[in-house]
């Protein structure tokens, strides 16, 4: 199956620091050039640096960042969730101040975690076959279980190698860009060599 894919536009240049327009406006200009937001380097800092999106907003911005290259940016872009537990919550609020009090949207790093920072994805439809690519970011480490139709996929990452159990075959894509391929049940897999 082919999928058309849609030529890239110039997007608007955003405001001003000095400018900055409501959370309905930034909302409305993203709405409308969500395209040219997952192809533009300059939107994504954007969205880090002066969006300030909102916790139930952040996964569009973890997701415009993983295809750029910058997976490994996303655990560092977790921290400040601790806010909100700081001010007295005990469920992901859907906005920094008010709103929702317990807002599915913005429990994103339950998953981005394990997609971006484990970087456990399928390969294939129905996960016959799933590919890891863990970018730790300022992580030592990071462990965690994905379900798939088959069972768990259970990884354990270090910025030099990671363990893989799995019930279905596994594609690593290391840090260099090169891609290993391994059976079913565990694998150990240096990350330093391709």
């Amino acid at each position: 199956m082919t999928v058309p894919v849609r030529p890239p536009t110039t997007a608007p240049a955003p405001p001003a620091a000095s400018q900055r327009p409501s959370t309905k406006e930034e909302l409305s200009f993203f709405a409308g050039n969500f395209g040219n937001i997952l192809l533009s380097t300059a939107i994504s800092s954007f969205l880090l640096l002066h969006l300030g999106a909102q916790p139930f907003f952040r996964y569009v911005v973890h997701d415009a960042l993983a295809p750029l290259g910058a997976a490994d940016r996303i655990e560092g872009l977790c921290h400040d969730r601790t806010a909100l537990l700081e001010s007295g919550g005990s469920a992901f609020r859907e906005c920094w101040e008010g709103g929702s009090y317990c807002h599915g949207w913005s429990a994103t790093p339950s998953r981005d975690l394990l997609v971006h920072t484990l970087g456990v994805t399928p390969a294939e439809p129905g996960c016959l076959r799933v590919r890891v690519a863990p970018r730790l970011g300022g992580l030592s480490w990071a462990r965690g279980a994905v379900p798939t139709p088959g069972g768990l996929v259970q990884v354990d990452a270090t910025p030099e190698r990671v363990r893989i159990e799995s019930p279905v075959p596994v594609e690593v894509l290391h840090p260099d860009g090169s891609l290993t391929h391994h059976p079913y049940g565990t694998s150990t897999v240096d990350l330093r060599k391709g």
